[in-house]
């Protein structure tokens, strides 16, 4: 795998977390668990709004919880991904 940047591994997950009215993506709806599960938030009446505090979430993981970023979306990694994880040059995270 070729090393990629952390923020671009986001911007795939963020990609792959568009949410439709006529199937709601699960994994998205899991990157806000907390209010859907407790009912605090009406995500049909938010839709919008539901979308954008998903990828807000998401742009707000942070390194360690690559693997779970992973699980929930395949597409920001490719497969064969060895989670090795360096600080490159300029400071950014590197995921190889």
């Amino acid at each position: 795998m070729k090393p990629v940047k952390f923020d671009r591994v986001k911007l795939r997950a963020m990609q792959e977390a568009n949410i439709s009215l006529e199937s709601p993506d699960k994994a998205a709806c899991y990157a806000m668990l907390d209010g859907v599960a407790d009912g605090t938030f009406d995500w049909r009446k938010n839709f919008g709004k539901l979308q954008k505090l998903v990828w807000d979430r998401i742009d707000k993981w942070d390194i360690r919880c690559l693997k779970s970023l992973h699980m929930l979306f395949p597409a920001c990694l490719p497969k064969d991904c060895k989670y090795i994880v360096e600080e490159g040059d300029d400071g950014w995270w590197i995921v190889g």
